[in-house]
């Protein structure tokens, strides 16, 4: 979707947003999404450290049917290489927190 290796560079272009953000990104070897950065309003809303998270696959760090639920709908919006929109409801280190997510495919 969008890759830098530079984490400090997606972290600081993404930090611009007051909104919370993430950048994610397919592993094709693994065939699931990892997170490649969070900004530190996504830290502070969701309790996740952005040092913890990167480069790992998404159940390392959510139960398993969530991580399922969200890699599914990654990989919705990769195959529609557009935008989609929903609400979901996650179990976050801060507790549960429902998110009106919407995502947009970025063509690397």
């Amino acid at each position: 979707m969008f890759r830098n290796d530079d984490t400090s560079v997606l972290r600081r272009e993404i930090d611009r947003f007051k909104l919370p953000m993430f950048i994610a990104e397919l592993n094709n070897d693994s065939g699931h999404f990892e997170l490649l950065a969070l900004n530190t309003a996504h830290e502070a809303h969701s309790g996740m450290v952005m040092e913890e998270v990167i480069n790992r696959p998404l159940h390392a760090f959510m139960n398993v049917d969530e991580a399922e639920a969200v890699n599914e709908r990654y990989a919705r919006c990769v195959s529609n290489a557009g935008q989609i929109r929903f609400r979901e409801m996650l179990h976050m280190p801060r507790g549960p927190l429902i998110w009106d997510t919407t995502l947009h495919h970025v063509q690397s």
